[in-house]
């Protein structure tokens, strides 16, 4: 289901033009000049739920490979380096804009207990921070400095890494390890 996902946004993103080139450069800056992107940071907090159901991860993205860490309440399941496919970390960059992520006014969540939580960096080619934030979810409710479909581009940074679900051992914990 994943590859077909990643396949539709890649047939659609082709079909749009929205392919630009090889260099990983989007036009990203508030001046309008191309910046070519090194590194793509995505953490995922999950709820508050039983431990056998949590998980929370880490993926930093890079051109050719995603180091990715995942946990349940801070017991280590996943920690392991993945080959991207040449051209995924592009389709990454240059789909970006579509998913309208932009830093905002910070929104405080108030009354709202669990939910979750995701924060997500870009980082250029002499690793300068381009975007740094922090998202909430909570019900129907969103806070943090971050605005846009974060989630919706987290969806497809994770449909590039193979076997993403697999990561995430959902099927094996064992609370004893």
């Amino acid at each position: 289901m994943k590859i077909s996902i990643a396949l539709i946004v890649i047939s659609l993103l082709s079909a749009c033009g929205n392919i630009k080139n090889d260099n990983n450069e989007s036009n990203l800056s508030d001046s309008g000049e191309k910046i070519t992107f090194s590194k793509i940071v995505y953490s995922y907090t999950d709820s508050s739920v039983p431990p056998e159901f949590h998980r929370s991860y880490d993926i930093v993205m890079t051109e050719t490979e995603a180091y990715v860490k995942v946990n349940s309440y801070g017991q280590l399941l996943t920690d392991t380096i993945v080959p991207i496919k040449e051209g995924a970390f592009q389709l990454l960059i240059d789909s970006f804009p579509s998913y309208g992520i932009e830093e905002c006014e910070d929104a405080q969540l108030i009354d709202c207990d669990g939910g979750t939580s995701a924060f997500l960096a870009l980082y250029d080619k002499n690793e300068k921070e381009i975007l740094n934030g922090n998202i909430y979810y909570c019900g129907a409710a969103t806070g943090g400095n971050i605005c846009g479909d974060v989630n919706g581009f987290a969806i497809l940074i994770t449909s590039i890494i193979s076997d993403f679900g697999l990561l995430l051992k959902e099927d094996n914990f064992d609370e004893e390890k």
